[in-house]
Protein backbone atom coordinates (compact mmCIF):
# COMPACT_ATOMS: atom_id res chain seq x y z
CA UNK A 1 0.00 0.00 0.00
CA UNK A 2 3.01 2.24 0.51
CA UNK A 3 3.64 2.57 -3.23
CA UNK A 4 0.05 3.72 -3.82
CA UNK A 5 0.52 6.42 -1.23
CA UNK A 6 3.63 7.60 -3.08
CA UNK A 7 1.80 7.64 -6.41
CA UNK A 8 -1.05 9.69 -4.99
CA UNK A 9 1.40 12.10 -3.39
CA UNK A 10 3.15 12.52 -6.75
CA UNK A 11 -0.24 13.11 -8.38
CA UNK A 12 -1.01 15.84 -5.85
CA UNK A 13 2.32 17.53 -6.54
CA UNK A 14 1.61 17.25 -10.27
CA UNK A 15 -1.76 18.97 -9.85
CA UNK A 16 -0.08 21.77 -7.91
CA UNK A 17 2.60 22.28 -10.58
CA UNK A 18 0.06 22.20 -13.41
CA UNK A 19 -1.97 24.90 -11.71
CA UNK A 20 1.06 27.21 -11.54
CA UNK A 21 1.45 29.84 -14.31
CA UNK A 22 3.92 28.84 -17.03
CA UNK A 23 6.26 31.20 -18.85
CA UNK A 24 6.39 30.67 -22.63
CA UNK A 25 9.24 32.31 -24.58
CA UNK A 26 8.35 33.97 -27.89
CA UNK A 27 10.80 35.06 -30.60
CA UNK A 28 9.82 38.10 -32.65
CA UNK A 29 11.52 39.62 -35.69
CA UNK A 30 10.66 42.57 -37.91
CA UNK A 31 12.87 41.56 -40.82
CA UNK A 32 11.12 41.08 -44.16
CA UNK A 33 10.47 37.43 -45.09
CA UNK A 34 11.55 36.23 -41.65
CA UNK A 35 9.87 33.18 -40.15
CA UNK A 36 9.66 35.08 -36.85
CA UNK A 37 7.90 38.08 -38.41
CA UNK A 38 4.15 37.96 -37.77
CA UNK A 39 3.39 41.08 -39.82
CA UNK A 40 2.09 41.01 -43.40
CA UNK A 41 5.61 40.89 -44.89
CA UNK A 42 6.79 38.01 -42.68
CA UNK A 43 6.60 34.25 -43.28
CA UNK A 44 5.46 33.09 -39.84
CA UNK A 45 2.23 31.51 -41.13
CA UNK A 46 4.07 29.43 -43.71
CA UNK A 47 6.59 28.31 -41.08
CA UNK A 48 3.79 27.37 -38.67
CA UNK A 49 2.04 25.39 -41.42
CA UNK A 50 5.22 23.38 -42.03
CA UNK A 51 5.71 22.84 -38.30
CA UNK A 52 2.10 21.70 -37.83
CA UNK A 53 2.60 19.06 -40.53
CA UNK A 54 5.04 17.31 -38.15
CA UNK A 55 8.10 18.26 -40.19
CA UNK A 56 11.21 19.27 -38.25
CA UNK A 57 11.85 22.98 -38.79
CA UNK A 58 15.30 24.45 -38.17
CA UNK A 59 15.80 28.21 -38.64
CA UNK A 60 19.32 29.19 -39.68
CA UNK A 61 20.27 32.40 -37.88
CA UNK A 62 24.02 31.78 -37.52
CA UNK A 63 26.77 30.81 -40.03
CA UNK A 64 26.14 27.65 -42.02
CA UNK A 65 29.21 26.01 -40.48
CA UNK A 66 27.27 25.74 -37.22
CA UNK A 67 24.78 23.29 -38.77
CA UNK A 68 24.97 19.66 -39.80
CA UNK A 69 22.35 19.23 -42.51
CA UNK A 70 20.40 15.96 -42.43
CA UNK A 71 19.65 13.80 -45.43
CA UNK A 72 16.22 14.07 -47.05
CA UNK A 73 16.14 17.74 -46.15
CA UNK A 74 14.96 20.93 -47.84
CA UNK A 75 16.66 24.30 -47.52
CA UNK A 76 14.43 27.35 -48.08
CA UNK A 77 16.13 30.64 -48.97
CA UNK A 78 13.33 33.22 -49.12
CA UNK A 79 14.04 36.81 -50.14
CA UNK A 80 17.81 36.92 -49.51
CA UNK A 81 19.33 40.42 -49.33
CA UNK A 82 22.87 39.68 -48.14
CA UNK A 83 25.54 38.05 -50.30
CA UNK A 84 26.60 34.47 -49.63
CA UNK A 85 30.20 33.61 -48.79
CA UNK A 86 32.17 31.05 -50.80
CA UNK A 87 32.13 28.59 -47.89
CA UNK A 88 28.35 28.93 -47.56
CA UNK A 89 27.82 28.30 -51.28
CA UNK A 90 30.11 25.28 -51.09
CA UNK A 91 28.10 23.86 -48.21
CA UNK A 92 24.84 24.53 -50.08
CA UNK A 93 26.26 22.73 -53.13
CA UNK A 94 27.28 19.71 -51.05
CA UNK A 95 23.83 19.70 -49.47
CA UNK A 96 22.15 19.43 -52.89
CA UNK A 97 24.68 16.91 -54.21
CA UNK A 98 23.68 14.51 -51.42
CA UNK A 99 20.16 14.27 -52.86
CA UNK A 100 18.52 17.12 -50.98
CA UNK A 101 16.45 20.01 -52.32
CA UNK A 102 17.21 23.72 -52.38
CA UNK A 103 14.28 26.14 -52.79
CA UNK A 104 15.22 29.72 -53.65
CA UNK A 105 12.50 32.39 -53.74
CA UNK A 106 14.08 35.61 -54.99
CA UNK A 107 13.16 38.67 -57.03
CA UNK A 108 16.24 40.90 -56.68
CA UNK A 109 18.66 38.26 -57.96
CA UNK A 110 20.88 38.18 -54.84
CA UNK A 111 20.99 34.39 -55.00
CA UNK A 112 22.28 34.37 -58.59
CA UNK A 113 25.79 34.16 -57.12
CA UNK A 114 24.88 30.71 -55.76
CA UNK A 115 23.85 29.53 -59.24
CA UNK A 116 26.92 31.05 -60.88
CA UNK A 117 29.36 29.47 -58.41
CA UNK A 118 27.64 26.10 -58.89
CA UNK A 119 28.26 26.54 -62.65
CA UNK A 120 24.57 26.71 -63.49
CA UNK A 121 23.37 28.84 -66.39
CA UNK A 122 19.92 29.37 -64.91
CA UNK A 123 19.34 32.60 -63.02
CA UNK A 124 16.77 35.16 -61.90
CA UNK A 125 16.36 37.87 -64.54
CA UNK A 126 15.56 40.69 -62.04
CA UNK A 127 12.97 41.96 -64.56
CA UNK A 128 9.41 42.52 -63.46
CA UNK A 129 6.23 40.82 -64.57
CA UNK A 130 2.86 42.51 -64.41
CA UNK A 131 -0.50 41.79 -65.94
CA UNK A 132 -2.25 44.72 -67.58
CA UNK A 133 -5.52 42.82 -67.59
CA UNK A 134 -5.61 41.74 -63.94
CA UNK A 135 -8.86 42.86 -62.33
CA UNK A 136 -7.62 44.82 -59.31
CA UNK A 137 -3.87 45.43 -59.49
CA UNK A 138 -1.54 44.84 -62.42
CA UNK A 139 1.24 43.93 -59.98
CA UNK A 140 -0.78 41.05 -58.51
CA UNK A 141 -0.61 38.18 -60.96
CA UNK A 142 -2.50 34.92 -60.57
CA UNK A 143 -1.11 31.65 -61.86
CA UNK A 144 -2.59 28.18 -62.13
CA UNK A 145 -0.25 25.54 -60.75
CA UNK A 146 0.05 22.14 -62.49
CA UNK A 147 -0.78 19.14 -60.33
CA UNK A 148 2.78 17.83 -60.50
CA UNK A 149 3.88 20.55 -58.08
CA UNK A 150 0.73 21.48 -56.23
CA UNK A 151 -2.79 22.51 -57.03
CA UNK A 152 -5.02 25.52 -57.48
CA UNK A 153 -3.74 29.03 -58.03
CA UNK A 154 -1.02 31.20 -56.58
CA UNK A 155 -1.06 34.98 -56.29
CA UNK A 156 2.21 36.90 -56.65
CA UNK A 157 3.23 40.50 -56.01
CA UNK A 158 5.48 42.08 -58.67
CA UNK A 159 7.33 38.84 -59.46
CA UNK A 160 10.40 38.34 -61.60
CA UNK A 161 11.03 35.26 -63.73
CA UNK A 162 13.78 32.77 -64.36
CA UNK A 163 15.83 32.36 -67.51
CA UNK A 164 14.64 28.78 -67.90
CA UNK A 165 11.26 27.63 -69.19
CA UNK A 166 9.41 26.26 -66.18
CA UNK A 167 6.16 24.63 -65.22
CA UNK A 168 4.45 27.86 -64.05
CA UNK A 169 4.39 30.61 -66.70
CA UNK A 170 2.93 34.08 -66.96
CA UNK A 171 -0.21 34.68 -68.98
CA UNK A 172 -0.06 35.84 -72.59
CA UNK A 173 -1.11 39.30 -71.44
CA UNK A 174 1.87 39.71 -69.11
CA UNK A 175 4.03 42.74 -69.73
CA UNK A 176 7.56 41.33 -69.56
CA UNK A 177 9.18 43.16 -72.49
CA UNK A 178 10.37 39.81 -73.83
CA UNK A 179 9.85 38.07 -77.11
CA UNK A 180 9.11 34.96 -75.12
CA UNK A 181 5.55 35.46 -73.91
CA UNK A 182 5.70 32.61 -71.40
CA UNK A 183 8.55 33.41 -68.99
CA UNK A 184 8.85 30.97 -66.12
CA UNK A 185 7.87 32.06 -62.64
CA UNK A 186 9.00 28.71 -61.19
CA UNK A 187 11.54 26.32 -62.66
CA UNK A 188 13.52 23.29 -61.55
CA UNK A 189 17.22 22.67 -62.04
CA UNK A 190 18.75 19.23 -61.48
CA UNK A 191 22.12 19.30 -59.76
CA UNK A 192 23.86 15.96 -59.38
CA UNK A 193 21.72 13.83 -57.02
CA UNK A 194 19.50 16.70 -55.88
CA UNK A 195 17.56 19.54 -57.41
CA UNK A 196 17.14 23.28 -57.08
CA UNK A 197 13.73 24.95 -57.39
CA UNK A 198 13.73 28.61 -58.42
CA UNK A 199 10.69 30.75 -57.54
CA UNK A 200 10.55 34.28 -58.91
CA UNK A 201 8.59 35.83 -56.06
CA UNK A 202 9.26 35.44 -52.31
CA UNK A 203 5.94 37.18 -51.57
CA UNK A 204 4.21 33.86 -52.27
CA UNK A 205 5.33 32.77 -48.79
CA UNK A 206 4.33 35.96 -46.93
CA UNK A 207 1.51 36.32 -44.41
CA UNK A 208 -0.15 38.95 -46.60
CA UNK A 209 -0.77 36.46 -49.41
CA UNK A 210 -1.01 33.34 -47.25
CA UNK A 211 -4.80 32.98 -47.51
CA UNK A 212 -4.53 33.00 -51.31
CA UNK A 213 -1.59 30.62 -51.52
CA UNK A 214 -2.00 28.27 -48.54
CA UNK A 215 -3.35 25.38 -50.63
CA UNK A 216 -0.40 25.60 -53.00
CA UNK A 217 2.10 25.93 -50.14
CA UNK A 218 0.66 22.89 -48.39
CA UNK A 219 0.71 20.72 -51.53
CA UNK A 220 4.12 22.05 -52.55
CA UNK A 221 5.63 21.17 -49.17
CA UNK A 222 4.07 17.70 -49.18
CA UNK A 223 5.40 16.94 -52.67
CA UNK A 224 8.91 17.83 -51.54
CA UNK A 225 8.60 14.70 -49.37
CA UNK A 226 11.04 15.83 -46.71
CA UNK A 227 11.20 15.23 -42.97
CA UNK A 228 13.45 18.20 -42.17
CA UNK A 229 13.11 21.79 -43.40
CA UNK A 230 15.81 24.43 -42.95
CA UNK A 231 14.84 28.10 -43.35
CA UNK A 232 17.56 30.67 -43.97
CA UNK A 233 17.27 33.71 -41.68
CA UNK A 234 20.83 34.98 -41.62
CA UNK A 235 20.73 36.48 -45.13
CA UNK A 236 17.87 38.87 -44.37
CA UNK A 237 18.87 42.50 -44.16
CA UNK A 238 19.00 43.92 -40.63
CA UNK A 239 17.98 40.56 -39.23
CA UNK A 240 17.47 40.75 -35.52
CA UNK A 241 15.06 39.19 -33.08
CA UNK A 242 13.77 39.86 -29.62
CA UNK A 243 12.71 37.30 -27.05
CA UNK A 244 9.70 38.03 -24.90
CA UNK A 245 7.96 35.86 -22.32
CA UNK A 246 4.23 35.65 -21.73
CA UNK A 247 2.61 33.69 -18.93
CA UNK A 248 -0.14 31.12 -19.30
CA UNK A 249 -2.25 30.20 -16.27
CA UNK A 250 -4.08 26.89 -16.43
CA UNK A 251 -6.99 26.44 -14.06
CA UNK A 252 -7.36 22.99 -12.52
CA UNK A 253 -10.93 21.83 -11.74
CA UNK A 254 -11.71 21.94 -8.01
CA UNK A 255 -13.28 18.48 -8.15
CA UNK A 256 -9.98 17.02 -9.36
CA UNK A 257 -8.10 18.61 -6.47
CA UNK A 258 -10.67 17.35 -3.93
CA UNK A 259 -10.54 13.82 -5.34
CA UNK A 260 -6.74 13.73 -5.16
CA UNK A 261 -6.80 15.06 -1.59
CA UNK A 262 -9.44 12.50 -0.59
CA UNK A 263 -7.40 9.66 -2.08
CA UNK A 264 -4.32 10.95 -0.30
CA UNK A 265 -6.10 11.04 3.08
CA UNK A 266 -7.60 7.57 2.59
CA UNK A 267 -4.25 6.16 1.55
CA UNK A 268 -2.57 7.72 4.57
CA UNK A 269 -5.28 6.29 6.84
CA UNK A 270 -4.82 2.77 5.52
CA UNK A 271 -1.03 2.95 5.43
CA UNK A 272 -0.61 4.57 8.84
CA UNK A 273 -3.77 3.54 10.66
CA UNK A 274 -2.27 3.80 14.15
CA UNK A 275 -0.82 7.26 13.54
CA UNK A 276 -4.07 8.40 11.96
CA UNK A 277 -6.16 7.15 14.92
CA UNK A 278 -3.87 8.80 17.48
CA UNK A 279 -4.06 12.09 15.61
CA UNK A 280 -7.85 11.82 15.45
CA UNK A 281 -8.08 11.07 19.20
CA UNK A 282 -5.93 14.07 20.01
CA UNK A 283 -8.22 16.32 18.01
CA UNK A 284 -11.33 14.89 19.71
CA UNK A 285 -9.81 15.14 23.19
CA UNK A 286 -8.78 18.71 22.49
CA UNK A 287 -12.32 19.74 21.62
CA UNK A 288 -13.70 17.68 24.54
CA UNK A 289 -11.34 19.40 26.95
CA UNK A 290 -12.42 22.74 25.59
CA UNK A 291 -16.07 21.77 26.17
CA UNK A 292 -15.28 20.74 29.77
CA UNK A 293 -13.58 24.03 30.43
CA UNK A 294 -16.63 25.90 29.15
CA UNK A 295 -18.96 23.89 31.42
CA UNK A 296 -16.77 24.57 34.46
CA UNK A 297 -16.86 28.29 33.73
CA UNK A 298 -20.68 28.31 33.46
CA UNK A 299 -21.15 26.52 36.81
CA UNK A 300 -18.75 28.92 38.47
CA UNK A 301 -20.71 31.92 37.21
CA UNK A 302 -24.02 30.45 38.45
CA UNK A 303 -22.50 29.69 41.84
CA UNK A 304 -21.29 33.25 42.30
CA UNK A 305 -24.44 34.86 40.98
CA UNK A 306 -26.88 32.92 43.22
CA UNK A 307 -24.53 32.45 46.19
CA UNK A 308 -24.53 28.65 45.89
CA UNK A 309 -21.68 26.46 46.92
CA UNK A 310 -19.94 25.27 43.75
CA UNK A 311 -19.37 21.72 45.04
CA UNK A 312 -23.04 21.38 46.08
CA UNK A 313 -24.10 22.59 42.65
CA UNK A 314 -21.88 20.04 40.90
CA UNK A 315 -23.16 17.25 43.15
CA UNK A 316 -26.80 18.08 42.36
CA UNK A 317 -26.13 18.20 38.61
CA UNK A 318 -24.28 14.87 38.71
CA UNK A 319 -27.19 13.26 40.59
CA UNK A 320 -29.59 14.53 37.94
CA UNK A 321 -27.36 13.14 35.16
CA UNK A 322 -27.29 9.77 36.94
CA UNK A 323 -31.10 9.74 37.25
CA UNK A 324 -30.95 10.07 41.00
CA UNK A 325 -32.40 13.27 42.47
CA UNK A 326 -31.79 12.18 46.06
CA UNK A 327 -35.36 10.97 46.75
CA UNK A 328 -36.60 7.41 46.93
CA UNK A 329 -39.55 6.63 44.71
CA UNK A 330 -42.60 5.29 46.66
CA UNK A 331 -44.18 2.31 44.96
CA UNK A 332 -47.59 0.97 45.77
Amino acid sequence: MEKYFKYILIALLGVIFVSLPAGVPMIKSFSEYSSFNTDWNGCSKFTKMVYDSEIIVTPIYSPYDDYNFDKNGVLFIIGPEIDFSNSEIQKIGNFVKCGNTLVIADDFGTSNQILEQLNLTDKFTKKRLNDLFYTSNENLIEYKVPEEYGSGYIVTNIPTYTSKIGFVTASNFSNSNLKNQNPALISKVYYENGNIILIGDPDIFTNGLYNYNKNFLKDFTEKLNSNHVYIDEIHHKDFGYEISVFYVHKSVPKKLILIVLLLLVCSFHVQNKKVFNNATKKLISKFSKKGTENEEEILKNISEKHDIDLNDLKRVINNIKDGNNGRKRISK
